[in-house]
């Protein structure tokens, strides 16, 4: 009964939520339906595309190391991007974390990065099936909605949504050690 409440809950959130006219708003920006261009849209004439090409950019004048830790709204306007929005390309972050950690850390950071979400998914992604709790399954959708590559987000190093990000990872720790398997399972390796 418990698990059921929860559902529920979980549910009404996400009903209250498509409802909020602000989520709507949100949500049509972020698809691009409220630009008056139908869905015949060059992702680069966006201003997340004005983002995302300057950050490209700053990647190849910075490849390995990186332009530096939340230097993008410093560099940004060093750079002229062929978009319809790049007078708008400047913003505190690249509103990509892949882009934005790869035009801020580099290839180093970006394989760090990349190795850490694979080896996290894979930790807890496999963990105790057998006690697949909700809380377990809804923390890791949550967090793999995080790093779907193509979304534009919230800057990772520095926004309410790092926060989130961090909650989740802490969440599924704390899960992990009251759920932690005595042994090895045998369909991991």
């Amino acid at each position: 009964i418990k698990s059921k409440l929860i559902s529920l809950l979980f549910i009404l959130f996400f009903l209250v939520l498509l409802l909020n006219e602000n989520f709507q708003t949100r949500f049509k920006q972020i698809f691009h339906l409220d630009l008056g261009i139908g869905y015949n849209l060059n992702i680069k004439d966006t201003p997340w595309g004005a983002h995302y090409l300057t950050s490209i950019k700053i990647f190849k004048d910075n490849p390995i190391l990186g332009s530096g830790i939340k230097s993008y709204r410093y560099k940004c306007s060093q750079y002229e991007v062929k978009s319809k929005s790049n007078n708008i390309r400047c913003s505190t972050h690249t509103h990509n974390l892949f882009l934005e950690v790869l035009s801020e850390t580099g290839i180093i950071g970006i394989l760090i990065f990349v190795m850490f979400i694979i080896y996290f998914f894979k930790e807890f992604s496999f963990f105790n099936l057998r006690k697949m709790v909700f809380a377990k399954i809804s923390i890791l959708i949550n967090m793999f909605s995080f790093f779907i590559p193509i979304f534009p987000s919230g800057s990772f190093f520095s926004t309410f949504n790092a926060s989130l990000i961090w909650l989740s990872f802490i969440s599924l720790i704390i899960i992990y050690n009251h759920y932690k398997p005595t042994n090895y399972d045998s369909s991991r390796n």
